[in-house]
């Protein structure tokens, strides 16, 4: 047997085989089995639309300021005899509390020479209300009122001293009021922010300044908010324009 012969009978067997095992792979295969597909059918429910309120929460963030902040000062000038713990501890005071004294020594001299006045100005208002009395029931005692001036009536002598009387007495008034302004009290609830005084400095001239307080009764924070909340809000009207305080109701929760 030749090599072409034998390569020949080799190539035929491999041939055969070949398509053997295809034929066998076909037949030995079994058919995929369709699969049913369920079709999507959406859950869709309808509703009536409805307007309802709802709550809109936005965060802003603020510093917390007093609304009254006040300068301290004394009314009269003097030396300051008396400083509270309040100027130094930042503790909070009330309102009528004593926060500092001024020397009134001149005040209550003042007030004694005043009252010297008072009761000269006095003295001199009634003599001349007398005289004057005197002098009217003169003339109405010979009928002599026709004619006679006001000098001879003792009218002017009478109104210069009332006049002086009534000054007498709003000086008197006055040096009272300086004696009771010496102590200072605090006008409301409050604290002192900064101290600008000491015992033992001379006040050279009155509303001089011992240190500036605020009040802690009423405080305020400014909350902004962004041009995208102010319209995520509606307060905003026509052309644009941001509603007035008091067109907006406001409810704040503190923390």
């Amino acid at each position: 047997m030749n090599k072409k012969y034998l390569k020949w009978i080799t190539s035929l067997i491999i041939i055969s085989l070949s398509v053997m095992v295809t034929f066998f792979l076909g037949f030995s295969r079994e058919d995929e089995k369709k699969k049913d597909i369920k079709p999507y059918i959406p859950n869709i429910k309808s509703l009536l639309i409805e307007s309802k309120d709802f709550n809109i929460y936005i965060e802003s963030e603020g510093h917390l300021e007093p609304k009254i902040k006040h300068t301290l000062s004394s009314e009269v000038g003097g030396k300051i005899l008396f400083l509270s713990n309040y100027f130094d501890n930042g503790l909070i005071f009330e309102k009528g509390d004593t926060l500092a004294i001024i020397d009134s020594s001149d005040y209550r001299i003042a007030r004694i020479n005043a009252r010297v006045a008072l009761a000269d100005a006095k003295l001199e208002f009634l003599r001349q209300k007398a005289l004057s009395d005197r002098s009217q029931a003169e003339l109405d005692e010979y009928n002599m009122n026709s004619g006679i001036n006001d000098l001879a009536k003792n009218k002017p002598q009478l109104e210069k001293a009332e006049f002086l009387f009534e000054a007498a007495k709003a000086n008197y008034e006055k040096a009272e009021s300086d004696i009771k302004k010496t102590i200072i009290l605090a006008p409301f609830k409050g604290r002192i922010v900064s101290n600008q005084s000491s015992p033992g400095i001379v006040l050279p001239t009155p509303n001089s300044p011992l240190a500036t307080i605020y009040s802690t009764d009423e405080m305020l924070v400014r909350l902004p908010i962004s041009i995208e909340e102010i319209d995520l809000l509606g307060l905003k009207k026509e052309n644009n324009k941001i509603l007035s305080e008091s067109e907006i109701s406001v409810n704040l929760k503190a923390f």
